[in-house]
């Protein structure tokens, strides 16, 4: 048998069930006006049952009909066929004696009857029990966003059972507090559910249920129950044995107690896999704290809800809605009592230790605080603080996921620091709760924040450094002085300009180097100040080519990027070679990027070999440390020859703290 006959048998299974539950609803014809007539041989009806509307009706049980409206009563039918809502006179039989009463016949509801008080009560319970429930596993979700994959389809899940079970308590009120419904309103909105299959089909179903429904109010229970028994069609598995028996059931006995079963099966098919994915999240204590609330919540409702005495708006409003919010009210109860030494703890946490975290004076130093600290609050027998690419995401062993690396497989527990720094939790004595992880997830950010101030600031400081013994290293300022001493004998004012630009260069250069980011106009008024000295240096061997937008992009860089690049074209490809040396400078900006290239047409590199310089490599570094993954270098060959280096990096936009004091933000004229 192969899997295509399988899945036709199971489908023409399901529509044989189907036909069978509609032909059932139309076994119901006597279930009118809240009162049970089984028909006698001798055109009459008696009256074996009563169900609990809050208005009495005149009849008694053993009541015995003989006339509607001076017709036989077998004539007329059960139910009446004529108008849908209409004041009947009946001629009953009781004890003996003739009774004439007036009555108004009213359709059976759309939804079925409680057959009995006890049923209307356990339905009606069992309606609230859901509903408060569905808020529960809300407050779930929104709890466990973080740590449990959600979907839309879950989440529609559970507005559909909120839905649905909601507009069957309303109906249960008015069809048996008020007496009166919108049919239309309520088959419609059952129609809702195939958008679980198809978003459109959902939209259809319940526009022509509705419309159906308005048009022929007489047949308004076989349309609900149409449209109840097709959901099945595209559940799966023994969700569709399970849902197709009960839907069987409640066709059957006709009694409403069934529905809320329905609804919940309908959504547990969406439901369960989130549900599932949370028990593996939550710690043996955790699942009987979402128990007891749940008790809480089925306890209210008995209490507030009433349903076993009276049908009441207001107590079912009370009911529902308080018992959702006893459910969610008590897990956070739970979770403070349970954890109320350790929260005054944490407070200090925060309050005490975490401050403490920005005077550490390196990344090992703070590693040892941080285990020192989740030993003390949390129990933690072992952690590490590490790097690794790749999306950021809380990771815990218990979920049963790979982990984001490998290695990591012997952690319980990856808490992300910020990207792309981790913080790895090793054994536990107990499990992390919910809250457990919430705090961590807080400590975390404490933690990231201080390892990457102490790498920007171990960066920065090497930075400074760098910028101060290679980029203007004594070699440079030898040969510039050199130039300098020629031009004193051959032009004074050519000398004096050169030294003004020399002087203005290490102003500028030991003024930038204080700053993280600066201004991309400074940047480019640096490396217009050294290219004019290196110009008097080289001559007709230096050519430049300068292309600079206008107006230049408002964007931050880190000092001597630019002006990096370009000594090192000046260093690899000017001053190995005695023809002339084009350097070509392009600064233009892509969408939210920023991108630098310096290219020369000089001997360029060996086949196979990369420049690895110090500048190069500590500029490398700081973009590391600034951007993460955002920013990019790349050094490849030129087009005509040579090497291209490309920088890409994040737009940021103007802020007045990182621009130095003093200085113009106008762009450097490009040099002659």
């Amino acid at each position: 048998m192969g899997p295509t006959f399988r899945r036709w048998a199971v489908g023409a299974s399901q529509v044989v069930v189907w036909t069978i539950g509609v032909g059932l609803l139309l076994r119901q014809p006597h279930l009118t006006d809240g009162l049970r007539w089984e028909a006698l041989a001798d055109c009459k009806y008696l009256l074996t049952g009563k169900l609990p509307f809050r208005e009495e009706r005149p009849f008694l049980l053993g009541d015995t009909l003989v006339r509607i409206d001076y017709a036989p009563a077998c004539q007329v039918g059960i139910p009446p066929r004529r108008a849908e809502t209409t004041l009947f006179l009946y001629e009953v039989q009781r004890k003996g004696e003739k009774h004439l009463l007036f009555a108004e016949f009213r359709l059976y509801p759309v939804l079925g009857w409680f057959q009995s008080v006890l049923s209307l009560g356990v339905g009606i319970s069992l309606g609230l029990i859901v509903w408060a429930g569905g808020l529960l596993v809300g407050w779930f979700m929104i709890s466990l966003r973080r740590y449990v994959a959600l979907s839309g389809r879950m989440l529609m899940g559970l507005g559909w059972l909120l839905l649905a079970c909601g507009l069957w308590l309303w109906w249960a009120y008015v069809a048996y507090a008020e007496e009166e419904g919108w049919a239309w309103l309520t088959v419609g909105m059952l129609g809702i559910g195939w958008s679980f299959w198809r978003w459109w089909a959902g939209v259809l179903a319940a526009l022509i249920a509705a419309l159906s429904t308005w048009l022929w109010p007489a047949q308004a229970n076989l349309l609900a129950g149409a449209v109840l028994g097709s959901m099945g069609f595209w559940l799966k598995g023994p969700w569709k044995i399970a849902y197709g028996l009960l839907w069987l059931l409640w066709v059957y006995t006709y009694d409403s107690v069934w529905l809320p079963l329905l609804f919940g099966t309908i959504a547990s098919n969406r439901l369960i896999p989130f549900l599932q994915n949370a028990y593996k999240i939550l710690t043996h204590r955790e699942r009987y704290f979402y128990l007891l609330a749940l008790l809480l919540a089925a306890a209210w409702v008995v209490g507030v809800g009433k349903p076993f005495q009276e049908v009441n708006g207001w107590w079912l409003i009370g009911g529902g809605v308080g018992g959702g919010l006893v459910a969610i009210g008590g897990i956070r109860a739970l979770y403070g009592l349970y954890q109320r030494r350790r929260r005054a703890q944490r407070r200090s946490l925060l309050e005490r230790e975490l401050p403490l975290l920005w005077d550490v004076p390196d990344v090992g130093t703070l590693e040892r605080r941080v285990r020192a600290l989740l030993k003390q609050y949390w129990d933690v027998e072992g952690a590490a603080l590490t790097q690794a690419p790749g999306p950021q995401g809380l990771w815990l062993r218990r979920q049963g996921k790979p982990p984001p690396v490998p290695d990591w497989i012997h952690f319980e527990a990856a808490i992300p620091l910020g990207e792309p720094y981790w913080l790895l939790i090793g054994a536990v004595r107990s499990p992390l709760t919910i809250e457990d992880l919430l705090w961590l997830e807080r400590f975390g950010r404490y933690v990231g924040i201080s390892w990457r101030h102490l790498s920007l600031y171990e960066a920065a400081h090497e930075a400074r450094l760098q910028a101060l013994r290679h980029q203007l290293s004594p070699h440079f300022l030898f040969n510039a002085l050199h130039t300098l001493q020629g031009l004193l004998y051959e032009d004074v004012t050519l000398a004096e300009k050169l030294l003004s630009r020399l002087g203005q260069l290490l102003r500028r250069s030991l003024d930038l180097a204080k700053h993280l980011l600066i201004p991309l106009s400074e940047e480019l008024a640096l490396v217009q100040d050294y290219l004019e000295i290196e110009k008097q240096r080289y001559g007709a061997r230096l050519i430049l080519h300068w292309e600079v937008p206008e107006p230049l992009p408002e964007a931050f860089i880190p000092p001597f990027t630019i002006q990096t690049l370009v000594e090192n074209a000046i260093k690899h490809a000017v001053a190995k070679q005695m023809r002339p040396t084009t350097i070509h400078l392009r600064v233009f900006q892509v969408s939210d990027r920023l991108e630098v290239i310096v290219a020369d047409n000089g001997p360029g590199f060996p086949a196979g070999n990369s420049p690895h310089g110090i500048g190069l490599s500590n500029l490398r570094t700081r973009l590391e440390h600034i951007y993460g993954l955002q920013a990019q270098m790349t050094i490849q060959p030129g087009e005509r020859g040579g090497v291209q280096v490309v920088v890409t990096l994040p737009l940021a936009p103007l802020s007045p703290k990182t621009i130095p004091p003093g200085r113009s933000q106008s762009p450097g004229a490009a040099p002659s």
